[in-house]
């Protein structure tokens, strides 16, 4: 899974706004505020030399998440910053 494409300038406001209204999130702030809380586990999930994986419940195969960022925390895992 790869969703660099999303980050575009004026559709990120967009893209926000679609969130919050999706899940019932109070806030653009509120959705930014959560996806960075996710990004930041995931960041410390794979440079741990853990994947991020999604998982079909009903076929119970998974898709690694990749992002470019997640990709390279995972080079790096257990080094310090």
């Amino acid at each position: 899974m790869c969703t660099d494409s999303m980050a575009t300038g004026d559709n990120v406001a967009k893209e926000i706004e679609t969130l919050a209204k999706q899940t019932k999130v109070e806030s653009a702030t509120k959705v930014v505020s959560e996806a960075l809380s996710l990004y930041k586990w995931a960041v410390g999930e794979r440079r741990k030399g853990r994947e991020i994986v999604a998982i079909n419940p009903k076929t119970g195969k998974g898709e690694t998440v990749h992002l470019p960022g997640l990709d390279y925390a995972g080079t790096i895992s257990g080094q310090n910053e």
